[in-house]
């Protein structure tokens, strides 16, 4: 009886240990929720928004033919680390599709391209909107060269992350602003991936500001590398945090 009693005992106490931790994990990352914010050329963009209690906030931007879901992961890493993040379906991609050249991103013209900037900038509103001050933006390949140029034509960014950018990806062209940006940039590129590993050579090599070139081994492109390489999404919220 005794001993029936002593393992209930047992029982109880590491259920509610196990109660207690799993309530505590929840409180660190907020639940995911699905936005929209309209650009200012009246296209409608979608989003998954994770809110913070800080005023931090992080754009993340995907690579072409992928969506906001390529950053699920690196996404719940930062809000656990009370940023409030925005991954974005940049138009044309995921459910950010319309009529015509937005269809489908095999579709899109260099004119679409060229206004994914728009893009960005609804994102910066709606976060400026929930109260967040302070910006940071991972950028994966058509994205990161969006990292680059970005934070240099916008106030309020405090450190940028490029994943796998390239000199020219569909004629989003970063090395003119990363001569010039003042904002903290880390540069992620592998070398079996050998136009974005040259390109990000380049593009570091240019940068007069402060800067971090992170070389990889087999790794891949682009968002593949967060997978790839487990400890890249810790290296990127070390960077925001230096710079927070």
């Amino acid at each position: 009886m005794k001993e029936t009693l002593f393992m209930a005992l047992v029982l109880t106490a590491l259920f509610g240990c196990t109660q207690n931790n799993l309530q505590e994990a929840s409180e660190m990352a907020s639940e995911m929720q699905k936005v929209t914010f309209v650009a200012k050329d009246n296209v409608t963009i979608y989003a998954n928004y994770w809110k913070a209690e800080s005023s931090r906030a992080v754009i993340l931007v995907h690579q072409f033919n992928s969506s906001k879901e390529a950053y699920t992961g690196l996404a719940k890493l930062l809000n656990e680390d009370d940023y409030g993040v925005l991954a974005l379906d940049l138009r044309g991609h995921g459910e950010s599709r319309a009529q015509g050249s937005l269809a489908n991103p095999a579709y899109l013209s260099d004119k679409d391209f060229q206004d994914m900037h728009l893009d960005l900038s609804g994102a910066q509103k709606f976060l400026s909107e929930k109260a967040y001050t302070g910006f940071f933006i991972v950028g994966s390949s058509i994205g990161a060269n969006l990292a680059v140029t970005y934070p240099f034509e916008n106030s309020g960014f405090k450190a940028a992350v490029a994943l796998s950018p390239g000199e020219d990806f569909k004629g989003l062209k970063p090395l003119s602003a990363a001569r010039e940006t003042n904002v903290p940039t880390m540069i992620v590129a592998s070398k079996d991936d050998a136009y974005s590993f040259e390109s990000a050579e380049k593009i570091h090599a240019a940068m007069t500001g402060e800067k971090k070139l992170v070389e990889l081994e087999n790794a891949g492109h682009g968002t593949f590398m967060l997978q790839n390489n487990p400890n890249l999404s810790s290296q990127i919220l070390e960077w925001f945090k230096e710079h927070a």
